[in-house]
């Protein structure tokens, strides 16, 4: 089991941090269009949105075994913030140690720090791993939506 550490991206994460948003694009067959450039500005900001999460080791902080970005949303017709994870990726050979339950853990975190009423995720309607794994960590489908999950963050 690789030991690893979640915390915020620096410029020693980027390149690792690139070819993991990259590998999310090209599995949802999208074309990445951010570079490394780009993802070391969005880093360097002091308020960073989206607010971005990596799993690293912690013998090696550049490897990255996965990441986490989360984005503000609101419901205006309900009153309600939402912290909306945008993206979650754990490296193919790093699954099933737990790293994509401590981002979750962490983006949930975040949400309560912003004062979020949900935080929410979505996936493809192929893609039912993902589905049951979110289910799994205590996210409920939201209003008969098979792709849009929500988990109660402050009642």
């Amino acid at each position: 089991m690789p030991k690893f550490k979640i915390s915020t991206p620096t410029h020693t994460h980027v390149p690792a941090l690139l070819e993991q948003i990259h590998a999310l694009a090209q599995h949802h067959n999208d074309v990445p269009r951010i570079s490394q450039h780009k993802l070391a500005g969005l880093i360097a900001q002091d308020e960073i949105n989206p607010h971005i999460l990596v799993a690293c080791s912690q013998k090696d902080p550049a490897q990255v075994f996965g990441y986490c970005a989360i984005v503000p949303l609101i419901r205006l017709q309900f009153c309600e913030k939402l912290m909306d994870i945008h993206h979650l990726f754990v490296s193919p050979e790093q699954r099933g140690f737990g790293i994509g339950h401590e981002l979750i853990t962490s983006a949930f975190d975040h949400a309560i720090n912003n004062r979020a009423q949900h935080l929410t995720v979505g996936t493809t309607e192929e893609n039912l791993k993902a589905q049951a794994f979110y289910l799994s960590q205590g996210f409920m489908r939201m209003d008969n939506n098979q792709t849009r999950f929500s988990k109660p963050v402050l009642a």
